[in-house]
């Protein structure tokens, strides 16, 4: 069996075999599914990064548009006029006045954006625009003669326009932060509301978002935009050096990210893409699902058809095996029960019916033997230890002569006790109460025959009904009384003590006698699980063999040396 244990059976190795062919394939397919993973990586930055490039050249495109109508503007011949309009009389300054107006109009509707177009004479102090009370304000154009685009706080243009980006032309050009050589500027001006829908037409239909972001202005976002998500991915931006295009994977909170990000030529601003990369992923996901599905429903289905051949193979070739190992340790009481429904339940019915005959021929035997013992049992009980006997009668005879009357007594009422016991054979069990009233009567005679001898018995309340074999206790105390204290001076002690603990019953006999060598001991604990010899003492074995009897596996005698100085002697049993 112990060679049987160290290699894997039927059903094992075909588990083996199943999990070592998946191994391979879903090794393959792990690194094709990477592949792929990479490859559509690769494809989001770059298609994405396109998108995102396409999106801001057409923002700058109609960015660039506004600027170069302020360019054309600055070469028509009535914003040249429009310089000097303090020359002009009252009624020409308001035709030309109109005819500029009515210019700048059809010049801004003609923007894809939604804008205002205005002129300032400098010299006439005076503003014409495409909406009512156009001004201008000096700081501001000093602030603006780089000619550049700037994002500004609303202090005028449109009341529904809160912010807007703007723009100045100086006609001509004034060099330095001096406007002397500037007769006329014009000014072109647009909502963010333009660019937000152009987001919003970008992200339509897709699970793309995007926004528009410069450091210290809040973002231009999207109708479907998350602001929180703006806000953390916009922290993790400003944290990092990005350059004016690319592409990378962010992770936030919610998960990673593909996020773009392009630069505005004309506003300096960035325009910022993310995309979930679970999204992107999706189709290559669920395909990884179902490729692990289907190895999880061939691993399951590998694993029934190994559990079939397990039950109908393995399992009964398993009982069979244990059937005979249980034959070989003795146990001929074994039966293999279940029925495989197949050839193996000839066998196992072959087996049960070989089994039974054996049990049968055994107990016969066995019973036999069991007779036989019984029967120097109550040949041992009737028998009277002569040497005993007269010892105790001689004592009686010398306390009788000294005129010890009650000396006298008590011998003879202890010995008649213990003799009464020890010759009933009608009995094979007793109550623990019994055995302890014989075991005293006996320690009465030796402790009267020997005055030295001292005993102690402590046993719990709840042992004394137990039922034991008669006379089990009885050669343990007798082998402490005559080979334990017969070489020994001063005071012998025998103390009996019994506990219960979890079900387990103890008994413990123990003594000051002049004990025996480790070795001695060894050899008796072997002695007694023997077949009985000639060489051995048969009382103590005798006990042995009926506690296994009665108990079963659970009883069990233990010798071993006694802190007391002599020996001791454990009883346990369930």
């Amino acid at each position: 069996m112990k060679e049987n244990a160290k290699h894997l059976n039927t059903f094992h190795k075909v588990n083996l075999i199943i999990f070592l062919l998946l191994i391979p394939i879903n090794i393959l397919y792990w690194f094709s599914n990477q592949a792929s993973i990479d490859v559509v990586k690769s494809v989001q930055k770059q298609s994405g990064l396109n998108q995102m490039i396409y999106l801001v050249n057409q923002l700058d495109g109609n960015v660039n548009q506004l600027s170069k109508v302020l360019v054309t503007l600055s070469s028509d011949p009535n914003i040249i006029d429009f310089a000097y309009l303090e020359r002009l009389k009252s009624f020409e300054q308001m035709e030309l006045a109109n005819t500029i107006e009515r210019k700048l109009m059809l010049q801004s509707v003609s923007s894809p954006f939604t804008n205002h177009l205005s002129a300032y004479s400098i010299s006439a102090k005076q503003a014409v625009g495409t909406y009512p009370q156009a001004e201008f304000n000096s700081l501001d154009l000093l602030d603006s003669l780089s000619e550049a685009w700037k994002f500004k706080r609303n202090t005028g243009i449109g009341e529904d326009w809160q912010y807007y980006f703007e723009r100045f032309l100086f006609s001509p050009y004034s060099r330095g932060n001096q406007l002397d050589d500037t007769n006329i500027i014009l000014r072109a001006s647009f909502s963010p509301e333009n660019i937000r829908k152009m987001i919003n037409e970008y992200t339509n239909g897709q699970q793309t978002e995007a926004y528009f972001y410069s450091q210290g202005h809040a973002p231009i976002m999207g109708q479907t935009a998350d602001k929180t998500m703006v806000e953390q991915l916009t922290s993790i931006l400003k944290a990092k050096s990005i350059p004016d295009a690319g592409s990378q994977i962010i992770k936030l909170q919610n998960g990673k990210y593909v996020v773009h990000y392009v630069k505005s030529k004309t506003l300096r601003w960035y325009m910022i893409g993310y995309t979930p990369l679970d999204h992107v992923l999706e189709p290559i996901t669920r395909n990884r699902d179902l490729f692990y599905l289907s190895i999880f429903l061939l691993l399951v289905t590998g694993i029934a058809a190994s559990f079939m051949l397990y039950r109908n193979v393995q399992l009964p070739i398993k009982r069979l095996i244990w059937g005979v190992s249980q034959l070989k340790q003795g146990n001929y009481a074994v039966r293999i029960h279940g029925k495989s429904k197949n050839e193996f339940d000839f066998l196992i019915g072959s087996f049960n019916d070989m089994a039974e005959q054996i049990e049968e021929l055994i107990e016969n035997v066995y019973k036999e033997k069991l007779h036989s013992r019984e029967a120097t049992l109550k040949q041992l009980q009737s028998q009277i230890n002569p040497h005993f006997l007269y010892n105790c009668l001689f004592f009686i005879q010398n306390m009788s002569r000294s005129g010890n009357d009650e000396a006298v007594e008590a011998m003879a009422l202890s010995l008649a006790e213990f003799f009464r016991y020890t010759t009933r054979v009608d009995k094979r069990t007793a109550p623990l109460r019994d055995e302890l009233k014989l075991i005293t009567n006996y320690l009465v005679i030796q402790e009267l025959r020997m005055k030295r001898l001292q005993y102690t018995i402590d046993i719990s309340e709840e042992m004394l009904d137990l039922e034991l074999p008669c006379l089990f206790l009885q050669p343990f105390v007798e082998n402490s009384a005559l080979h334990g204290f017969e070489m020994k001076n001063g005071p012998c002690m025998i103390i009996i003590t019994g506990t219960i603990h979890n079900e387990e019953k103890k008994i413990v006999i123990e003594d000051n006698g002049k004990g025996l060598t480790q070795e001695q001991i060894e050899q008796l604990n072997e002695k007694i699980r023997m077949p009985l010899n000639k060489d051995m003492g048969y009382a103590i074995w005798n006990v042995y063999q009926r506690l296994v009897w009665e108990f079963g596996d659970s009883a069990d005698i233990l010798f071993s040396s006694s802190e007391l100085g002599g020996i001791r002697a454990e009883i346990h049993w369930k």
